[in-house]
């Protein structure tokens, strides 16, 4: 991932340079007793943000040493963290004693009058964050907010009022403030309907009961969000616990690793999507993003110039004859168009995996070769490497390419792309010096996939893009 940055220099980087006061009262009249904010910045190039808020009477500082525990700040370098800390204000709950207060509150009942005004203060406060942190380059789409207890009912109304569609929200032990003022369904064109949101809660919490939190789901699903998910944590209180921080981890995760897989000839993206979902490998490893691309419509001179769906012309499926250099090379720029855009939306290079079948294979290939990134791994299935004379006979020993994962698979009774081309390909990338190159071959299997390869594309997945808890 980049350069490696010790835990020890994230905090002394934090404590000692990048403590920095929130705006000031004439921005959005927040700062009176305001608190520093505690902000860890990127360790790597800076290309996603994470904001969170603290609940009632705590610092910011608090969830930075939660977050830091259980090495979510350490897995993410590219990624920058904000904890702010609210401004002390006097609590009506807590019969008037000053605290670290994002609104007040009058009770813990969801029929109790709720500080409207505040609310929405606070709301606006965390808006011009996000504001901030597009300002620096950063996409909304790679921004998420999130908040335990009253943070976390800040980060959804936020989240539910700001005009961009972040990244996610993270809402621990909370509940959806001013409900009534949100609509009971958006509208199917609304871009809110793909918001990720994760919200947790335990069992046994006194404070925000459960039910309140479960009122809250009821919402959030009627007004139709696609990506909205609830935990629930037997025996846990007003607090968090191991389970739901991994939970966290992975929600995180699920938007910083990445698999693009192409298909064959005359196919579509979505074949592979259902193939894939049939296995249940998305649902096994949700912290992987899944995208399956379809090809463009072009004449194929293998098929008497008929059109379909592909990523290059073929003229024959024989290591002999003559390849479209034009359109390979032109399908493997797209590929990695798709590589550079994930990367800008702040995954890293070593959390992406690209594959294909056949042709789709053979693009993927060639893209992980020709790369200024080292990928994550490579899929290749039923296929070859094509343009096989226009790479070196051996990489040189410090090219980091030689530690490139691939798993290429093939079937012994494959009619189209006949075991023997394959194997041509297998010697190619072991006398170019591939490291972890493994070549699967099945007996009987034919221009296909079967049950055991999807199995052993599975393992190479959470082998190389493992669950970083």
């Amino acid at each position: 991932m980049g350069n490696t940055c010790s835990t020890t220099w994230l905090a002394n980087h934090c404590l000692n340079s990048s403590r920095t006061s929130l705006q000031s009262e004439d921005e959005n009249n927040l700062s009176k007793n305001m608190i520093e904010s505690t902000i860890i910045p990127a360790c790597d190039k800076h290309t996603a943000t994470i904001i969170f808020l603290h609940g009632l009477g705590d610092v910011g500082g608090s969830w930075y040493d939660a977050f830091k525990t259980c090495r979510i700040i350490k897995s993410m370098p590219h990624v920058k963290f904000i904890f702010p800390t609210a401004p002390v204000r006097k609590v009506t709950l807590n019969m008037g004693m000053p605290m670290t207060s994002w609104f007040d509150i009058l009770g813990l009942e969801q029929d109790v009058k709720e500080d409207q005004e505040g609310i929405e203060k606070s709301s606006i406060f965390l808006n011009n964050l996000i504001e901030e942190e597009i300002q620096n380059g950063i996409s909304p789409e790679c921004i998420i907010i999130g908040g335990f207890s009253m943070g976390g009912a800040i980060a959804l109304h936020a989240a539910l009022t700001s005009s961009y569609t972040l990244g996610g929200v993270i809402a621990l032990s909370t509940w959806l403030p001013l409900s009534t003022t949100f609509p009971q369904a958006l509208v199917s064109g609304d871009k809110k309907i793909n918001l990720p949101i994760l919200q947790c809660h335990g069992d046994e919490d006194p404070l925000v009961q459960l039910k309140w939190a479960r009122l809250t789901e009821q919402r959030i699903k009627a007004m139709g969000f696609k990506q909205y998910a609830f935990r629930e944590y037997k025996n846990m209180g007003h607090a968090s616990c191991d389970r739901e921080m991994k939970d966290v981890s992975s929600f995180i995760l699920q938007h910083l690793s990445e698999l693009i897989f192409l298909h064959g000839l005359d196919d579509v993206g979505k074949t592979w999507l259902d193939e894939f979902n049939a296995f249940d490998i998305p649902k096994s490893i949700p912290y992987v993003k899944f995208i399956f691309p379809t090809a463009s419509i072009m004449k194929i001179s293998k098929n008497n110039g008929e059109s379909m769906t592909s990523w290059f012309d073929v003229y024959g499926f024989d290591q002999n004859v003559k390849e479209d250099q034009e359109s390979i090379e032109k399908a493997s720029q797209l590929l990695n168009s798709y590589v550079e855009e994930e990367i800008k939306n702040g995954i890293s290079p070593e959390r992406i995996i690209i594959g294909g079948f056949s042709m789709g294979g053979a693009v993927a290939l060639h893209t992980a070769l020709t790369s200024p990134h080292t990928l994550g791994g490579v899929l290749a299935l039923s296929t070859w490497l094509p343009l096989l004379g226009t790479f070196p006979k051996a990489l040189v020993a410090g090219d980091k390419k030689i530690n490139l994962p691939i798993l290429h698979c093939h079937g012994n009774k494959d009619t189209i792309i006949h075991i023997n081309w394959a194997r041509l390909s297998e010697e190619s990338f072991k006398g170019m010096g591939f490291k972890h190159y493994i070549f699967k071959e099945y007996d009987g299997m034919d221009h296909t996939n079967w049950n055991q390869e999807m199995k052993d594309i599975l393992v190479f997945i959470e082998q190389s893009l493992p669950k970083q808890d």
